[in-house]
């Protein structure tokens, strides 16, 4: 035995604390990209934009998916969304539930822009959607950034500036439940 009855951590093989061990809400694994090349989108879909994966350790974690994207002015009346997808398999928007009180799901961060006046051509403004995904497998996951309805799209750069002038930041985090 141990002469104290104390276990150092330099004692413990590598992985020896799992998941279970480290108890609900503990912080598992965490992913974190930067992108920050300029994209200057057409109208239309765009469902691919900047995608990150995580492989999760175990079903029955969640994980915390946080998007700060920088943009310039988009117009009209598009909407800002995130998308995931299992393995190979096809793009899904991602969906939370309502506030307490309230049935049904919305789209996690779908931001309509018709009225948005904060960026201008000459402005880059950053701004940021997070939520949580109750994922259940564990299959790769990829996440996208979504853009629906714009005419014009400017992700990371002003529209007038011919140069990048922002980052965007994804940030995932594997949580135990």
């Amino acid at each position: 035995g141990l002469p104290d009855g104390i276990v150092d951590t330099d004692m413990l093989a590598n992985g020896a604390v799992t998941a279970a061990k480290k108890g609900a809400g503990s912080i598992l694994q965490v992913k974190r990209e930067y992108e920050m090349d300029n994209q200057n989108l057409g109208s239309g879909t765009h469902a691919d934009i900047f995608p990150i994966t995580i492989t999760p350790t175990d079903a029955t974690t969640q994980i915390l998916v946080t998007l700060t994207l920088a943009c310039g002015q988009m117009n009209p009346e598009g909407g800002i969304g995130v998308n995931y997808k299992y393995g190979s398999g096809s793009n899904t928007q991602l969906k939370t539930s309502g506030p307490a009180g309230n049935s049904g799901e919305f789209e996690a961060g779908f931001y309509s822009l018709s009225d948005w006046s904060v960026c201008d051509d000459d402005t880059v403004t950053s701004f940021t959607m997070d939520f949580i995904h109750d994922h259940n497998q564990t299959d790769t996951i990829t996440y996208s950034l979504l853009l629906n309805g714009f005419t014009e799209a400017h992700i990371n750069r002003a529209k007038n500036l011919n140069q990048a002038a922002g980052v965007s930041v994804w940030t995932l985090m594997e949580m135990a439940t």
